[in-house]
């Protein structure tokens, strides 16, 4: 009798929708190709984008997110939040800030 109450007055409570935005770590593999006269001298080139995206440099095949390497990320004392929740018309609600 108690559980007929409860489903019943759940069921009558309205429905409210939200979103949450997750700041994430991920890494992300972009396929490229060197022209080259040897795979020695195309490594020698590739070595030089170590610090560039080679998206920018380089008309690329295809990229893939490594779902695998997802890390979320924790607030640090900056006071910028890693975790936001909105309610639909997009209006924040909260985060998870870290305010001194």
């Amino acid at each position: 009798m108690v559980l007929r109450t409860t489903l019943k007055t759940i069921t009558n409570m309205a429905t409210f929708d939200f979103y949450q935005d997750q700041h994430v770590k991920i890494w992300e593999r972009v396929h490229f190709q060197i022209k080259a006269d040897s795979k020695e001298e195309a490594i020698e080139k590739a070595k030089q984008y170590k610090d560039k995206d080679v998206a920018f440099e380089f008309e690329t095949d295809s990229t893939e997110m490594l779902y695998d390497t997802e890390a979320v990320l924790v607030p640090q004392n900056d006071g910028v939040p890693t975790l936001q929740i909105y309610d639909d018309f997009g209006e924040l609600i909260c985060d998870n800030s870290i305010n001194e």
